[in-house]
């Protein structure tokens, strides 16, 4: 019974944790681009069958029995992100350049080939490093006329159908982060003749643009070993450990077409 409560309540907290996971965050870390070293992206990451490459721990593992000697690797990367944004017939160009390491890391032979060795196990080898599998440095700008409405008119519309209504002291409860500092920044008000919200710019007529800006990784730090039997059998295998670094950015601004 103890058994059964215990497995209960694990399988609780994992559901409630993974509830904060959006569908995005599911797609942005399950999506696989590996760096890699200059040779492993100059064939477009078809390296897994040739080995003896730094990156194969992380794809091929098998593919480090193919060192024959030790080998230190680093790769700087210049990451280099376009992006295309348009609203409202305008069209924003933006770039980013970040620069980063592919990867970092060394293998090790024990036991090298020698010539007068001519069958059994030829050598084998031991291997650890960080791999980079993504990279999140990104931006993107949304900017355009708006000549029908705008984000004030969207928040006094929201307040304007409140069920039961809603009073401006109850604005910062319940809107904390966006309504609320809205109206004590006075762009929205409330007119307590008509009992309804309004703004200075409710039928458009404002210039918007959006910047979302991410930075960060995903990198996983690999221990290989692998070996080489008779330069005909090659083995190996990786105990990967990723880790994730995400930040994310968004800011708006609104200003009058007229100012």
């Amino acid at each position: 019974m103890k058994k059964i409560v215990s497995s209960i309540i694990f399988i609780s907290l994992i559901s409630h944790f993974l509830s904060a996971q959006t569908s995005t965050d599911a797609l942005r870390y399950s999506r696989i681009f590996y760096n890699g070293t200059s040779r492993f992206q100059g064939m477009a990451g078809a390296f897994g069958a040739v080995g003896a490459d730094f990156s194969v721990l992380s794809t091929n593992p098998a593919g480090i029995g193919l060192f024959k000697s030790t080998e230190f690797t680093i790769t700087p990367d210049l990451w280099i992100a376009n992006s295309t944004g348009n609203y409202n017939s305008m069209t924003s160009y933006d770039t980013r350049l970040n620069f980063a390491l592919g990867n970092i890391g060394i293998v090790f032979t024990l036991n090298p080939y020698k010539k007068e060795k001519t069958g059994g196990f030829q050598n084998f080898n031991i291997g650890f490093g960080l791999n980079r599998e993504n990279n999140f440095n990104t931006r993107f700008v949304i900017r355009g006329l708006n000549d029908k409405s705008s984000l004030m008119s969207s928040y006094t519309n929201t307040l304007n159908n409140y069920p039961g209504g809603i009073s401006p002291d109850m604005l910062n409860n319940v809107y904390p982060f966006d309504i609320g500092p809205a109206y004590d920044a006075n762009l929205i008000y409330y007119d307590p003749q008509t009992k309804k919200y309004l703004s200075d710019a409710p039928n458009g007529g404002v210039n918007q643009q959006k910047i979302v800006a991410s930075s960060g990784s995903l990198n996983e730090f690999d221990i290989s070993l692998g070996g080489n039997f008779n330069d005909m059998l090659y083995f190996g295998g990786t105990i990967g450990i990723p880790y994730i670094n995400y930040y994310e950015s968004s800011s708006y601004t609104e200003t009058s077409a007229d100012a």
